[in-house]
């Protein structure tokens, strides 16, 4: 990126059609900030989805990745 990556007062909006993807991009980017700086807190929110549909497809996505021959459905 030009502006090296995210900077700290950013919002980033991810908007596209239906079913392409936004929610797995911004889980993958939710994820990603927190392996780098696992003690800066990160945010993520949802015009759609609760809490609670958030957090389980980010449980998917990671067992997913554990077991070979798997593929979420998310």
């Amino acid at each position: 990126m030009l502006t090296c990556g995210f900077q700290p007062a950013d919002l980033i909006i991810a908007a596209a059609r239906p079913s392409v993807g936004k929610t797995a991009f911004a889980l993958t980017l939710c994820v990603n900030a927190l392996m780098l700086l696992p003690a800066q807190p990160v945010q993520i929110y949802s015009m759609e989805m609760s809490a609670e549909q958030l957090l389980l497809r980010l449980v998917r996505c990671s067992d997913a990745s554990r077991k070979p021959g798997y593929v979420a459905a998310i």
